[in-house]
């Protein structure tokens, strides 16, 4: 049993029933055995970020890739190789330092390049999976495998990648000018802060967008923006967050999505499904 507990993303926290932070394909593999061994579930994560674990106490096991082969970066030609642990923030300083074009429109996520693949993560009309050729992936059976791009089925804010673990991703990039690339990223930066609510700890915009409509101008339409549940709340800023404002649980954010759920559906008829994973 671990005695490690896990806060990110809104700030709450949950204590699994085991923890490891893994950084080779053998080590993971290893804490792979031990969960199944052990009976427990388990998950692996790069990071919290987009993720609510539902539970404060669980019998799920958290796998968490960090450091190793999971933290490399590597170009040859117009190939880039990056490690699943690798976060948005390091992809991005290592294209503006090596002037590498298309990934701008990530500025800002907080998110690693691993669960970026897998959620599909997109902003400003542009996707990651878009620039993306192939990963390498272990199956159910920590198998090692490797994907191309034309046998993965994407869609808006998913793919049927969470049946694997990414180990790393290849993308297709394209030199560019530095002080373009830095220009633009620092655009897209600017536009995250104006309209999304970045000062509160949050999971990012937590509902999809479906066809012909947008989450946050239904949520807000609808008279819900400040709406509190305990200490959490739905953004006076941008009412796709549900943000935490001191210590909030994950029933208090659970709540809220559930009164956020059912008024949008008793005025519009749309169910919003979240973008944000809960895991329970």
């Amino acid at each position: 049993m671990s005695d490690n507990v896990l806060s990110d993303g809104y700030g709450y926290s949950l204590k699994p029933a085991f923890f490891a932070s893994v950084s080779g394909l053998s080590e993971l593999k290893k804490a792979l055995d031990k969960t199944k061994n052990l009976g427990f579930r388990y998950r692996v994560f790069g990071s919290l970020h987009n993720v609510i674990l539902a539970d404060s106490k669980s019998d799920l096991a958290v796998l968490k890739l960090q450091g190793g082969i999971f933290s490399r970066i590597n170009i040859q030609k117009d190939i880039l190789e990056v490690g699943s642990g690798v976060t948005v923030r390091e992809l991005l300083k290592f294209c503006i330092k090596n002037s590498l074009s298309g990934f701008e429109f990530l500025a800002g996520m907080p998110s690693t390049v691993g669960g970026a693949v897998v959620g599909n993560a997109g902003s400003f009309g542009k996707e990651i999976s878009g620039h993306l050729i192939r990963v390498d992936c272990l199956d159910k059976e920590s198998n090692l495998l490797t994907l191309d791009k034309s046998s993965i089925v994407f869609k808006y804010r998913g793919s049927d990648l969470k049946n694997f673990i990414v180990i790393r991703s290849y993308f297709i990039v394209k030199r560019g000018d530095k002080n373009r690339i830095k220009k633009n990223m620092r655009e897209c930066f600017i536009k995250r802060i104006l309209s999304q609510d970045m000062l509160h700890s949050s999971c990012g915009c937590f509902f999809k967008n479906g066809t012909g409509y947008k989450a946050g101008a239904l949520i807000d339409s609808s008279g819900l923006k400040g709406r509190t549940r305990g200490s959490a709340a739905i953004s006076d800023k941008h009412a796709n967050f549900l943000v935490n404002s001191d210590n909030s649980c994950a029933d208090d954010i659970l709540s809220l999505k559930d009164i956020i759920q059912r008024k949008i559906w008793r005025q519009h008829r749309i169910w919003l499904d979240p973008e944000v994973e809960i895991v329970w």
